[in-house]
């Protein structure tokens, strides 16, 4: 019954012209404007403002914000060793001063992630010896969405 309902929504919205768009979420334009337009033309909430608002009450997105905004203070678009962080990034990123392997971890969880207008990269290291560095890549805009790796990257694995 639920599907029959979704489906004949769906119809409807394909069969009207000049819907109200609504933004689109994340890489999700083709689902906005087929399932979420019409809904918020039948007086549905719109999920991209939920969306929205659970995101501001996460407490794990919002340390990693801080993290981010910290990092870029300190470092900008520089490529940095973990060994070699600010300590205000370190201290940020670490409270308990776990140490230089908890701090790789974490970064290596955190790779990819966009977050804050910042998305964190990894490059390899450098020979036999080297160290991977990490570095801050500035994101302008919903364009480049659909080329980075998803903005929940973190919540893939338990922190």
């Amino acid at each position: 019954m639920l599907l029959a309902a979704a489906l004949t929504i769906w119809r409807w919205g394909r069969l009207q012209s000049g819907l109200p768009r609504g933004r689109a979420v994340g890489s999700f334009e083709q689902w906005s404007y087929w399932v979420r337009d019409p809904m918020l033309a039948l007086g549905c909430q719109d999920p991209a403002e939920q969306i929205s608002q659970a995101k501001k009450r996460d407490t794990r997105r919002q340390s990693i914000a801080h993290l981010f905004e910290v990092w870029w203070e300190r470092h900008k678009e520089r490529p940095v060793a973990a060994s070699e962080l600010h300590e205000d990034v370190r201290q940020t990123l670490d409270p308990q001063g776990r140490g230089r392997q908890y701090v790789v971890a974490y970064l290596e969880r955190l790779v990819g992630t966009r977050i804050s207008g910042f998305r964190l990269s990894r490059q390899e290291p450098v020979g036999k010896w080297g160290t991977a560095t990490y570095a801050l890549i500035p994101t302008v805009g919903p364009e480049n969405h659909k080329e980075q790796r998803d903005s929940d990257a973190p919540y893939a694995n338990t922190l």
